[in-house]
């Protein structure tokens, strides 16, 4: 005997039913997954507070980074593709001095040493040497009206002659102004950078008053 079909209303209940169905499996499945997701949490909590725990009753647990590593790497540069990315210095567009390095014709083991080839090598270095120039400056008066007379040169900073005929050269003035104005040396430590690499004797109160004429003279700027 055929089972009778069912009516309209009682299909529109069964699809109702069956929606109704697949939004609570969907709900438990959420909850399913929020579920693991705050035991991994909480799992993480007590072993974190495990951690303060044990970390309460060392002196140096402010510095601990916890246990030790079952494998730890070795340290330094690892061989092959995990080296990183190789970089170096670029070869300097101007050289000064070419020196010569000849290998020994000789070899240990008594033999002759054969020469292949010449490779060169770069060595950038910063030569200490200070210049001291001697002006040579003319002094006279006019024929005329009496008037005193000067002669000065272009690389010369000041004027002065008799005791303060001994001046600093504008070289080592903005060296002293980099230092003091832009790297934020202190003038104790500019004149002392000026001594022990360069041989300069300044005082921090000489070097003021220097620094503040070139101020002066560079104000317009």
């Amino acid at each position: 005997m055929q089972a009778p079909r069912p009516t309209q209303s009682q299909q529109e209940r069964i699809e109702q039913l069956e929606q109704e169905n697949r939004q609570l499996q969907r709900h438990v499945e959420q909850a399913r997954f929020k579920n693991k997701r705050l035991q991994k949490r909480l799992k993480k909590v007590e072993q974190d507070l495990e951690k303060a725990r044990r970390a309460v009753h060392r002196q140096a647990a402010p510095f601990s980074k916890g246990g030790p590593k079952a494998e730890p790497q070795k340290p330094g540069r690892k061989a092959g593709n995990g080296y990183g990315e190789l970089s170096c210095r670029p070869a300097p567009q101007r050289v000064d001095e070419v020196l010569p390095a000849p290998v020994s014709r000789r070899c240990p083991c008594g033999g002759t040493v054969q020469v292949e080839r010449t490779e060169p090598q770069y060595q950038e270095d910063i030569v200490r040497r200070t210049l001291v120039r001697r002006f040579d400056i003319e002094v006279g008066h006019c024929s005329c009206c009496g008037a005193r007379a000067q002669g000065r040169h272009r690389l010369q900073t000041s004027d002065a002659l008799g005791s303060a005929k001994v001046q600093v050269g504008p070289e080592a003035l903005v060296l002293g102004a980099h230092l003091n104005k832009q790297m934020g040396l202190s003038l104790g430590h500019t004149a002392r950078v000026l001594q022990s690499g360069y041989g300069l004797e300044f005082s921090r109160g000489g070097l003021y008053k220097a620094l503040a004429r070139l101020a002066g003279k560079a104000e317009p700027t």
